[in-house]
């Protein structure tokens, strides 16, 4: 496949169900196919739409690479070192703990009341992003990489600036890939998943930066805001709740820190009064169906 790749077979074919040469390459680990297809991947806007393309599961070639533990697929995908692909593998397999290719669900899965404010898998979750998290603390990042990471901070920063939080998110995982033991730069990469409404990610993001730091109110400011956004407003306001505790005597974060806070309190109480008078009601009707 890689000698055909080589010798000008179409790379950006499409087959029945979103199936390009890349899919097929990152799901049976062919290695050499993946680093033929990626020679000239900058220069070929064809290449780049398939490595984006969802297949029929919506998984993109990258998703397939992660799912089937493919670590040489997913450095040459991402043109990242090998302890970094492995913590993006890590990383999706574990927000992935069942396999949902080819299966379709008999009912709509996503509830039709609001979910409980901290479940178990919720907490699994984090837990296991945390621990992912810790196990980068024990690197040592050389000179030159920290170098070449705040460069392309720099250039994400300025994209920040700009609103352009697509070709941000690209230079913060650039930073990263170089030096993923800085906090700081996955807290900007969570402020730029936010503002493009991608929760999960802005939250994984947000946790990194937290069990990276600890001592930053910083990553306790992005854990608030990721948890806020996705309607987990206790835990939301716990993280503000620790971020003012690490601020005091600091009147400007703290005070920003206690604004969040109180707003997750605010939002946390509304809700809850919501679900008691929609249990309420419940609670009417069953006695309305006992008594006829």
């Amino acid at each position: 496949a890689a000698t055909l790749v080589r010798n000008g077979a179409d790379r950006g074919s499409v087959l029945s169900g979103g199936i390009t040469i890349y899919h097929m390459a990152a799901d049976m680990n062919l290695v050499a196919t993946i680093e033929a297809l990626m020679e000239d991947t900058v220069q070929d806007e064809t290449a780049r739409k398939c490595l984006s393309m969802g297949n029929a599961d919506g998984n993109t070639p990258l998703d397939l690479a992660c799912e089937e533990n493919h670590v040489e697929c997913v450095m040459l995908l991402e043109g990242i070192p090998e302890h970094v692909a492995r913590m993006r593998v890590n990383d999706y397999r574990a927000k992935h703990t069942t396999n949902t290719r080819n299966t379709t669900p008999a009912v709509d899965p996503r509830p039709s009341t609001p979910p409980p404010q901290e479940s178990e898998e919720t907490t699994n979750e984090e837990d296991t992003t945390k621990e992912l998290a810790q196990q980068l603390t024990t690197l040592t990042i050389s000179p030159e990489s920290i170098t070449q990471s705040l460069q392309a901070k720099k250039h994400g920063n300025q994209c920040f600036s700009q609103q352009n939080y697509t070709q941000a998110i690209l230079h913060y995982t650039t930073a990263i890939s170089h030096d993923p033991t800085n906090a700081t730069f996955y807290s900007n990469r969570s402020a730029c998943h936010l503002s493009l409404s991608k929760l999960d990610e802005s939250l994984s993001d947000a946790i990194y930066a937290r069990t990276l730091k600890p001592d930053w109110s910083k990553g306790c400011y992005r854990l608030s805001m990721a948890r806020l956004a996705l309607g987990r407003y206790e835990d939301a306001a716990l993280a503000a709740w620790e971020g003012v505790q690490l601020e005091k005597g600091n009147d400007s974060e703290e005070s920003e820190l206690k604004t969040l806070l109180q707003k997750c309190v605010r939002l946390g109480k509304k809700e809850h009064k919501e679900m008691e008078r929609e249990k309420k009601k419940i609670e009417e009707m069953n006695t309305d169906l006992e008594e006829s």
